[in-house]
C-alpha cells in the first residue's frame, strides 16, 4: 500500500469548497495560478451571495405582532452576520496567504513522511495506512457537519421565520458551509501531526540497534514537526480566534433566547431551536480544545521520553 499524498487526502476539501465555487488556484515552482474560469466562477458565487444576503436583510419585513420577534431577530442576526463576517475573513486570508502556506506545509509533512519511513518498525507502512484513514475522517467529518448539523440544523433554524424561509435558508447556510470546510481542514491537520509526534516517541521510547543514531534522528524529526505545528498554528490563529469568539456569542445569545421563552412559560419551536444551537457550538469549542490538546500532549511527551532513557 502507498501512502496517499497530502494533496490527495485534503482532495473532499478541495472538492466541497469548488462545489460552492470557491477555488484557490494551484502553488508550483513558487509561483500561484489562476484559471479564468475558476476565478470568474467564484467571483460569480461569491456576488450572488452578496446579492442575496443584501436583498434578504434589505426586504425583511419586521411583523409587530409576531412573539418574539425582537429576541429572534437578535439571534439571526449574530447568527447571519457573524458567520458571513467570519466567511469573510477566511476567504481574505486564504486568497492572499492561506492557501500558498499550507501547500507549503503539506510538502513538508511529504517530506517529513519519507524521513520518517526510514527508521523501520513498519513506519511506512502505518504511514500509508494513516493516509487513508485521515482522508476517511475529512470526508466523514465534511458529510456529517454539512448534511446534518449544517442543512439540518439551519433548515430548524429558517423554520421559525415568519416569511421568506427558502431565502433565509440559503442566505444563512452558505457562509457556514465554507466556514465548517476550513474549519474541518484545521481539524485534520491536527490528527496528522499528532499522529507524526507518535511516531517520533515510539522510536524514542525504543532501546535496540542503532538507538543512539536513531534518537537523534527521532529529534531532529520532532524538531521540525514542533516548527510545523507551529506554522499551523499562525496559519489558523485569527481564523480560529474569530471563530470561537462568535461560538461563545451564539451561545450566550441561543440561552439568552431559550430562558427567554423558559421565565415567559411560552411554547415556541424557537426553544428547542436555541437549545440544539447551544450543543452544537459547545460540542465544536469541546472538539477544538481536544484535538489541540491531543497534539500538544504528543508534542510534549516526547520530553518526558527523553528524560526517561
Amino acid at each position: 500500500m502507498k501512502a496517499l499524498p497530502m494533496r490527495e487526502i485534503f482532495k473532499p476539501t478541495i472538492i466541497t469548497l469548488q462545489i460552492l465555487g470557491i477555488n484557490f488556484g494551484k502553488y508550483e515552482n513558487g509561483k500561484r495560478s489562476f484559471s479564468k474560469i475558476s476565478f470568474i466562477l467564484t467571483f460569480l458565487y461569491l456576488t450572488l451571495v452578496a446579492v442575496f444576503t443584501v436583498t434578504y436583510w434589505k426586504n425583511r419585513k419586521y411583523e409587530p405582532n409576531f412573539l418574539l420577534s425582537k429576541v429572534v431577530m437578535l439571534v439571526l442576526v449574530n447568527r447571519g452576520f457573524g458567520t458571513l463576517f467570519v466567511m469573510v475573513v477566511l476567504l481574505v486570508s486564504a486568497y492572499s496567504k492561506t492557501f500558498v502556506k499550507l501547500t507549503i506545509l503539506s510538502r513538508q509533512i511529504d517530506q517529513l513522511d519519507l524521513d520518517l519511513a526510514k527508521f523501520g518498525f513498519g513506519l511506512e507502512e502505518r504511514i500509508a495506512k494513516m493516509s487513508y484513514q485521515h482522508r476517511k475522517f475529512l470526508t466523514s467529518s465534511l458529510l456529517v457537519a454539512h448534511l446534518l448539523f449544517n442543512a439540518c440544523g439551519d433548515f430548524s433554524t429558517a423554520w421559525i421565520i415568519p416569511q421568506d424561509k427558502i431565502n433565509y435558508f440559503f442566505v444563512l447556510m452558505y457562509p457556514r458551509l465554507v466556514v465548517t470546510t476550513i474549519h474541518i481542514t484545521f481539524l485534520t491537520y491536527t490528527k496528522i501531526l499528532e499522529e507524526r509526534f507518535k511516531m517520533v516517541n515510539e522510536v524514542v521510547a525504543r532501546n535496540g540497534q542503532n538507538f543512539d543514531h536513531n534518537i537523534q534522528r527521532a529529534v531532529n524529526c520532532h524538531r521540525i514537526l514542533t516548527k510545523q505545528s507551529q506554522n499551523l498554528n499562525s496559519i489558523f490563529n485569527f481564523q480560529l480566534l474569530l471563530t470561537v469568539i462568535l461560538s461563545f456569542i451564539l451561545i450566550l445569545v441561543d440561552l439568552h433566547a431559550l430562558l427567554f421563552l423558559i421565565f415567559l412559560k411560552i411554547f415556541s419551536p424557537s426553544g428547542v431551536v436555541s437549545l440544539k444551537n447551544s450543543v452544537m457550538y459547545a460540542i465544536d469549542i469541546v472538539y477544538l480544545i481536544k484535538r489541540c490538546s491531543s497534539l500538544c500532549f504528543e508534542a510534549n511527551r516526547t520530553k518526558t521520553l527523553l528524560l526517561g532513557i
